[in-house]
């Protein structure tokens, strides 16, 4: 009947309803009832209609671009005619002075935020399309044995005529693929079909026995080179069930290919789209996955190395992708289930033996492969943890270091040269900074590696953790007054940095690098912060234990331990008045 229904969103007033309101429901345009329409078509924020009975186009929706053609660039909620003399077919200017003015629609159009009407001339017109009447030619055909045949004869009619220049590479060239990925997914979803279940299974087969293990690292052509944007597609490829099969196959392919091939592939993977890339990366990171939960009972382990190996080198050439093109954000290559899968600290020795040149022969369960080699699949909780373990094991070497020296010493009977196997800060709270940087720079770079003890002159507190929390807080702290210079505060990030030019003035080339350096290499020793861990809350585990002290006491914090002394209070309003208090007044160790 030519009725017109919308539904869906409407914010910009694309629905025709008088309003902005989004429709869950098809809703009758009630301002086109009564007119019999044949044309409808959508662009991003608007839509047209075409009525032949009066050859009369209608626009609602958002007009900011001028894409209403109705004269002005507000948006229009309800139906409005746009401005043109229009007509559906000659006969309805039989008769008008003016006929030549008129355009005889065709067909409309609709696209983002632009809008075209395809017309005829008044001499040889066409009739307006019906977007209600079906034409074959514009949907998919069957393929079958017929329609074959009929494609084979017109090939053949338009070589023989030379009416048309075939194109050698079907539209395809090595910075080009020349394949519209969207009908392929099409195509695919299609097969997925029960009714297509048995062709389905042999496309499989086909797919696992044949295709990929005869994928050559040197494809014949660069049309050839279509079946790697092709086969991530298939959705199998995405079924846990076939990554053995399938998906990891296909990247040792990839990663066979020559140098050549391999630059192509590179080239073609810059310019899809960015959803196609991301569920590519998807795809290899939920192989890496898999193949860490199951690593112990789904396969030997010679081929869950080559298996694993591949899904993190194929992710790493797509990192070096993305690093060029931006198709995602870096942390869509994160994956955060490493953490609980892989221990990391064992991972980081392992990559650190071998890049330190040591053969180490694993065990009949360790993996050949180290997942720090990628770094990039770690998010930041899983690279705390390996910084922790570099720390760590960098203390390790430099405290062996100086136990080595100093049993040498007392065999030489020189044991004033002995070295203490940790880094003694002396400090006053009174000079800080003044006297952390006097301190740091009488030590050497191996010093600077050894675990940190802090003492504060006057103060009888042994250093077992606690002290040094308190040291990395105040100093924070003292650093970030702005009579230092040496922070830069950037009000539309609401983000501090170092400030390059002041700092270098007030301390000094030499000492800037060496504060900077040496607090990097000591803060991965503390975990004493306002802020929340970056483990999250749930890293915390702070034990509250009663106490027979009066009510005259504060609760006392051994931040050693994150263990809280709370003595027993006889009311709420006298517990929260001396927890303030002793927040107020934190700083400052005892052994009393």
């Amino acid at each position: 009947s030519g009725g017109v229904f919308t539904f869906g969103a409407g914010s910009c007033g694309q629905l025709g309803h008088d309003s902005m309101n989004d429709e869950v429901n098809p809703r009758r345009v009630l301002e086109l009832m009564g007119s019999e329409v044949s044309q409808i078509a959508c662009g991003r924020h608007h839509t047209l209609a075409f009525v032949p009975s009066s050859g009369m186009i209608y626009a609602f929706g958002c007009g900011t671009r001028g894409q209403l053609g109705t004269g002005h660039t507000c948006n229009v909620k309800c139906p409005s005619p746009v401005k043109g003399h229009w007509a559906a077919h000659n006969g309805q200017l039989s008769g008008k002075p003016d006929a030549c003015k008129y355009h005889i629609v065709k067909h409309i159009f609709s696209g983002g935020d632009q809008t075209f009407v395809l017309c005829s001339k008044y001499e040889n017109s066409l009739p307006a399309d019906d977007f209600r009447t079906i034409n074959e030619t514009r949907y998919t055909c069957l393929i079958n044995d017929e329609t074959i045949d009929v494609w084979r004869q017109k090939l053949l009619e338009k070589n023989s005529s030379n009416s048309v220049k075939i194109d050698e590479h079907f539209k395809t060239s090595p910075k080009i693929p020349g394949i519209d990925l969207n009908s392929t997914r099409v195509l695919f979803e299609k097969l997925m079909n029960s009714q297509h279940s048995i062709l389905l299974d042999q496309i499989l087969k086909s797919f696992e026995s044949f295709l990929i293990p005869q994928l050559s690292s040197s494809p014949p052509d660069v049309e050839a080179m279509r079946i790697y944007l092709i086969l991530p597609e298939f959705p199998p490829f995405q079924d846990s069930k076939y990554y053995i099969t399938l998906t990891l196959p296909l990247a040792m392919a990839i990663l066979r290919l020559d140098t050549n091939p391999s630059k192509v592939l590179d080239n073609w993977w810059s310019q899809v789209c960015p959803r196609y890339f991301l569920r590519l990366v998807d795809l290899y990171k939920g192989a890496v996955v898999y193949l860490l939960s199951g690593r112990k009972t789904l396969l030997i382990p010679v081929l869950f190395s080559s298996y694993i190996t591949a899904a993190l080198r194929l992710l790493e050439k797509l990192h070096k992708v993305n690093q060029k093109v931006k198709h995602i954000e870096y942390d869509k290559f994160y994956i955060p289930e490493i953490s609980s899968l892989v221990d990391i600290q064992e991972d980081y020795l392992m990559w650190f033996l071998h890049q330190a040149g040591m053969k180490v022969r694993p065990s009949i369960m360790q993996d050949a492969v180290t997942l720090c080699s990628y770094p990039f699949i770690f998010d930041a909780q899983a690279k705390t943890k390996m910084l922790q373990t570099d720390a760590e094991l960098q203390m390790q070497v430099a405290i062996n270091g100086a136990n080595l020296q100093n049993v040498f010493m007392l065999l030489t009977l020189e044991p004033l040269l002995a070295r203490s196997p940790f880094l003694v800060l002396h400090v006053r709270r009174s000079n800080l900074v003044g006297d952390a940087l006097r301190e740091l720079s009488i030590h050497s770079d191996i010093d600077l590696k050894k675990p940190l003890k802090v003492i504060f002159d006057g103060e009888e507190a042994v250093d077992a953790g606690g002290v040094t929390k308190e040291f990395f807080l105040l100093l924070l702290k003292e650093l970030l007054n702005p009579i230092y210079g040496m922070f830069t505060y950037y009000p539309e990030s609401n983000l501090l940095w170092f400030s390059d030019t002041i700092c270098r003035e007030s301390y000094g080339v030499t000492e800037y690098k060496n504060l900077i350096e040496d607090g990097d290499k000591i803060q991965v020793q503390k975990d004493n912060s306002d802020r929340i861990p970056i483990y999250g809350m749930s890293s915390l585990r702070i034990v509250i234990q009663s106490t027979a002290n009066g009510e005259q006491y504060l609760p006392v914090a051994h931040t050693c331990y994150n263990l809280l002394d709370l003595p027993k209070y006889s009311s709420k309003e006298i517990l929260s008045a001396r927890l303030v208090q002793a927040i107020d007044h934190y700083e400052g160790f005892s052994l009393a």
